[in-house]
């Protein structure tokens, strides 16, 4: 199978690569920066700037069996200005559009796209329980992973299966969400934040990749998938698994006022904000998760890199 990947040099990409790469699998990367993309990504990778000269874009699209879209400024790692919103949304939607205008003026076009998106989508809210037939939520992250979302939809005109998959917080031993954990859990400071009876909505990594990669091969699946594990738990008690996993305790909670006034929206709508979200469809499609629940999860994590 010949793969291109956007957002390669991501959190999730960069692993969906090695992934591919494993299985002998051809892999083009769609980049904005060549250069930082050759530094940190396999040598035995193709490359494509998004500057290159279309054809040479059309080109790929037309050897690819299927295209993951990944593409997009990281949504945690500088503050909400009105900049940096208008950033966000370029980041995902524009590139989206131009994909999908590419594969349009492909000759041959790819079987399968698997679009990103996130848990986001869906809002806050502490009592209801989200599955893929549940609606849009209020806020920015709900109005960026629609917008996101919805410039993927032009390929199924091109007959290319689309896959959106929300996902939720990603779990690793290292990279993205973990390492914003790790220094106050070192440091004897680490525990939830707010009250932590917010829900949480996560996924092991290996599972990210794996059902991705289920999603791509099943020739049934279609439309819009949650890529969360099947048990979401209270935010404080993942803390406390977490804890466990590093042994150190999650005693020292995070006031939510002091978020707000450091992070402002970011806080409301991302930390603080409560999704109990079941990957129903995923479930249904047959996808087996390796880690359901997150105690095995992170003690197989730091188990094995200790």
């Amino acid at each position: 199978m010949n793969i291109i990947i956007t957002g390669a040099t991501g959190f999730i990409g960069s692993h969906l690569v090695q992934h591919f790469l494993e299985k002998e699998m051809a892999v083009t990367a769609f980049t904005t920066n060549a250069r930082n993309a050759r530094s940190v990504l396999p040598d035995t990778i193709h490359i494509l700037e998004w500057s290159a000269p279309e054809s040479d874009l059309i080109r790929a699209i037309d050897k690819a069996d299927a295209i993951i879209n990944l593409a997009g400024a990281g949504i945690i790692s500088r503050a909400w200005t009105p900049s940096y919103k208008e950033t966000l949304l370029k980041s995902r939607v524009k590139t989206t559009e131009r994909l999908t205008a590419l594969i349009h003026r492909s000759t041959s076009k790819p079987a399968v796209m698997v679009q990103g998106s996130a848990t986001g989508f869906y809002g806050n809210d502490p009592e209801k329980t989200f599955t893929e037939q549940s609606g849009q939520g209020i806020g920015f992250l709900p109005e960026l992973t629609h917008k996101w979302e919805s410039a993927s939809l032009p390929v199924t005109k091109d007959n290319v299966r689309l896959v959106i998959i929300r996902t939720g917080v990603v779990i690793a031993n290292e990279g993205g969400f973990i390492d914003r954990l790790k220094m106050p859990f070192r440091w004897f400071i680490g525990g939830p934040v707010g009250n932590g009876n917010q829900w949480f909505s996560w996924i092991d990594l290996r599972d990210e990749t794996g059902a991705i990669d289920f999603l791509l091969e099943n020739r049934n699946a279609r439309g819009v998938f949650n890529l969360t594990a099947p048990q979401p738990l209270r935010q404080k008690d993942f803390f406390a698994l977490f804890g466990q996993a590093v042994h150190r305790p999650s005693w020292f909670p995070v006031p939510a006022c002091a978020l707000k006034m450091a992070l402002g929206q970011r806080a409301k709508e991302v930390i603080l904000s409560s999704q109990k979200v079941l990957p129903v469809k995923l479930l249904k499609a047959g996808y087996a998760f390796r880690f359901p629940d997150a105690k095995s999860s992170l003690q197989n994590w730091f188990y094995e890199n200790r």
